[in-house]
Formats: C-alpha cells, structure tokens, sequence
C-alpha cells in the first residue's frame, strides 16, 4: 500500500487503469519529476524512430516542454553536438549550457552557415521539428545533409509546401512520423521498445541522476485553478515552460 506510480490518464485526483498501464516510480525521485513521463516517453520514441546514433550532430527546432526533453535525451543518447533552435529567447533560456549544445535564436532556415562552419563543414545528421508550425519545416530541412533523417515530432497541422524534388529526393532525406502512438503495443524481439519500456527508463535516468527535469517547472497551480493553468499554456506560451497541477494544495 502506499506505492507511488505514474500513469497515462486525464488529470483526476483518482483514476482505474490496467496494472500494465502503471509505472512504479522509484523512491530517488519526486513526484513532480515524475509527471514528466509521459512526454519523455513520447521524446524517447521520436529518437529511437529517427535511429539517432553516438557521435551524430542533431538539431532540435522549437524549445517548449517537448524540445527541451528532446535536446537533453539527445546528448544522454551519445549526439556529439545538439543545437537547439528557437525564434524566443525565453525558451531559449532554459536550454542547459555547455558542451554538447549549442543555442542558436532565430529562424531554423537562417542557420545553414552557421552548422557548416560550427560543425567542420558538414550539415546535420538528424533534425527533430517540435514547432508545430507547418510553414517552418521546410528551412529546416535545409540543415539536413544528403541522406539525412528528418523527425516529426510535433503535430503540425495545415499545409506545408515545399519542393519534393530539392528538399527530399535529390538529397535522399528520410522523413519520420513519431507520433507517442507508433509505440509497439507489446515487447518483441525485434522492438522491445514500448511506451512502458521508455517509461522505466526515463525514471532509472532520473534515479541515477543522469537526467534532471526539475529546472523545467515553472509553474505550480493548485489544481482548482486548472482552467488558469490551460489559459496560460494556449495564450501565453511563452511565460510557461513544465506546469505542474497540485493535488495536495
């Protein structure tokens, strides 16, 4: 009795789920750490979809919740440099300083000088889009190299326009959906990855102190004032980084 778990449910004081639904979160680390789970998941899925291997230069393009996650599991997963880019300079800010990352404030299409010449002459490896804005994505492609593996993990909606030909066949790019629901539904030999799987292994990181999410809350609301807490994540993103409800207050 007594044991704290995290789960996938609407936010509720009490919820029912499935016992396999459950995450046992370890006794290192606070529950309010934990409730990041659920987006790690979702990050831990994009990289492994986007087959991001040790010593590639990546580029994550948009720094809310999801971008901030993305660069720090980037450099836990061995990228040899991680360049976060983002149009405010708020969000900017909470990017962690240091090496391997790199801070860049603008447009992601302005930056293609600026990777060859920071990166020994070579474009990047991978490019995560966590904007979710369609009319973005094609100057992001422009920092992919040839043959080069594009991540979308946002959900942009609308059209995007751009050339197929210069800015996917001619170069070979390939294109990933990595949405939290291309999860396989069970471990196999071939993918034991899982939403459960990535889970575990977002708190055995945080138990281990080899992640910290922590610095990322920036709000905490006691949760009868949840309709402030939406208000403030729809109209004034810019002020809000992890917004965490409160049970207790």
């Amino acid at each position: 009795m007594g044991r704290r778990v995290g789960t996938h449910t609407a936010h509720s004081a009490f919820v029912t789920c499935a016992v396999n639904a459950l995450r046992p979160i370890p006794d290192e680390v606070p529950d309010e750490d934990a409730t990041f789970g659920t987006l790690s998941e979702v990050v831990m899925n994009g990289l492994r979809r986007g087959q991001l291997t040790w010593g590639e230069s990546v580029a994550v393009v948009g720094l809310g919740l999801l971008g901030q996650l993305c660069v720090r599991l980037c450099a836990l997963a061995g990228a040899r440099t991680v360049y976060g880019i983002e149009l405010s300079p708020r969000r900017l800010g909470w990017m962690p300083g240091g090496e391997p990352y790199c801070a860049l404030s603008g447009p992601a299409g302005e930056f293609k000088d600026t990777i060859l010449e920071r990166n020994k002459g070579r474009l990047l490896d991978v490019v995560f889009e966590l904007t979710s804005a369609p009319d973005a994505i094609p100057g992001q492609l422009t920092l992919l190299r040839p043959q080069g593996r594009f991540v979308i993990l946002s959900s942009p909606r609308g059209a995007t326009l751009f050339d197929f030909h210069d800015l996917c066949n001619r170069q070979s790019f390939t294109i990933v959906g990595a949405h939290g629901f291309s999860h396989p539904p069970a471990e196999s030999f071939n993918n034991p990855w899982t939403g459960r799987r990535h889970g575990e292994l977002f708190l055995d990181l945080l138990a281990a102190g080899r992640l910290t999410v922590g610095e990322l809350i920036s709000h905490r609301i006691p949760h009868g004032r949840a309709p402030e807490a939406y208000e403030l994540l729809a109209s004034r993103r810019e002020e809000a980084m992890g917004v965490v409800l409160e049970w207790d207050a």
